[in-house]
């Protein structure tokens, strides 16, 4: 027997945002987090076309699916909303930007030292060295 990626509705609970649908003879859990941002909450006989079923200590769930002919609603993060991974990315920048502007920075002493002798006298390099 095949299994099938097509669940139906059987009921939902819209105050507390969860409720079951049956695919393959069987029951999940659906959550409506599960489903992504969509515009509306599910009605019974909707169709989730799921995309990862899961088994839990609890029970079988639906973990990841998509409501059927529902339209997604259009995120809109302000500045006050968090973002996952966002300050973490933000981080990484500020790292690579130091790394990148510290390099110079380095291979410039470098130079710098390598042209002065231990006397901390400039070489002369327009000098002419016989030996004898």
């Amino acid at each position: 027997m095949t299994l099938s990626n097509v669940a139906k509705v059987s009921s939902w609970n819209a105050e507390k945002g969860y409720g079951f649908a049956i695919a393959n003879g069987k029951k999940y859990f659906v959550h409506k987090s599960a489903l992504g941002p969509i515009s509306r909450n599910p009605q019974v006989g909707d169709t989730i076309v799921v995309t990862q079923f899961l088994e839990t200590p609890k029970g079988a769930r639906i973990s990841s699916g998509v409501l059927e002919g529902v339209p997604l609603r259009q995120v809109v993060h302000d500045r006050n909303t968090y973002v996952p991974g966002y300050y973490r990315k933000r981080k990484l920048k500020y790292a690579l930007a130091i790394l990148v502007l510290s390099i110079p920075i380095i291979l410039l002493s470098k130079c710098m030292m390598l042209s002065t002798n231990n006397n901390d006298e400039p070489i002369n390099n327009n000098s002419v060295q016989t030996i004898p």
